[in-house]
């Protein structure tokens, strides 16, 4: 390396060491640890109530009362049992008075 090429690095070597002292990151007074860890959770369960309401309002939209669905079905099931239960004694009845 040239003696010319070391010179400049030392100068930005001193330069940003000097720059690194000098410079504070804290947040400004009028935002204190606290306001910004309120603020950060307000926003969180903010997101996340949002988040919920959104995902309940879409699943209500798109699937509807599925409770309503399942009832209807269930009773479907429950008649067509009855209708085979009642042609299983039918036939049974039947069978039983032709073997007499």
């Amino acid at each position: 390396m040239s003696p010319k090429m070391g010179s400049i690095f030392a100068q930005v070597y001193k330069k940003s060491v000097s720059m690194g002292r000098s410079r504070n990151f804290s947040s400004s007074p009028t935002n204190s640890s606290k306001e910004s860890k309120n603020i950060a959770l307000a926003n969180f369960f903010v997101t996340r109530a949002l988040g919920v309401a959104i995902g309940y309002l879409s699943g209500h939209y798109l699937i509807g009362d599925l409770d309503k669905i399942c009832e209807e079905r269930m009773q479907e099931d429950l008649r067509k049992a009855r209708s085979t239960t009642e042609l299983l004694t039918n036939v049974s009845k039947l069978s039983n008075k032709s073997a007499n």
